[in-house]
């Protein structure tokens, strides 16, 4: 009998904590894409993006041309240029996967440079709303099965706003490599 006490005033204990708290959701995707901040270094990934996908699309047609060249004229090689053309050939692939391979990497690390203050921006912005609505825990409104709670999304983007503008210096996209 003493047991079942004990864990119905635990039980009701527990309850009454949990209705004390307050929670609110906040779509996390949405106050990100109203950051002028983020919309530039989102813009400058982009051009990276691009810029470094120009580059290798212009060695690909060099490697292209130059196997197409050999293809028409191997045949008319001597043994030993016609393997310094294969040796050429295979060099100038291996040449351009490296250096696919090093602008993934460029993307990803310029990417995380980025996002990284954006993020800092974002969790103070949220941080500073919840505790000016008294607010326990936050949720973001795209990892939550239902959110029928109180939504600060629009409080949340007036105060990343506000700080974006004070605090964020504009990003600058690093110089493609090779040039």
């Amino acid at each position: 009998m003493m047991k079942r006490l004990l864990v119905a005033f635990a039980v009701l204990l527990f309850t009454g904590f949990v209705s004390a708290q307050s929670i609110a959701h906040c779509d996390y995707a949405a106050v990100f894409d109203t950051m002028p901040s983020a919309i530039q270094a989102q813009k400058d990934i982009q051009d990276l993006r691009e810029s470094y996908a120009k580059e290798l699309e212009e060695d690909q047609l060099k490697l292209q041309e130059a196997y197409q060249k050999y293809q028409v004229e191997g045949s008319t090689l001597s043994p030993v240029l016609r393997q310094r053309e294969e040796k050429r050939i295979q060099d100038m692939s291996a040449a351009l996967d490296k250096k696919s391979q090093n602008y993934d990497a460029e993307l990803q690390n310029y990417y995380k440079q980025a996002m990284a203050p954006l993020n800092e921006l974002m969790n103070e912005a949220i941080e500073n709303v919840a505790k000016a609505n008294k607010i326990d825990y936050v949720l973001d409104e795209n990892s939550v099965l239902f959110a029928g709670g109180r939504d600060i999304t629009d409080l949340v983007i007036a105060e990343v706003l506000k700080l974006d503008v004070q605090e964020t210096p504009p990003a600058t996209s690093p110089a493609p490599v090779g040039q």
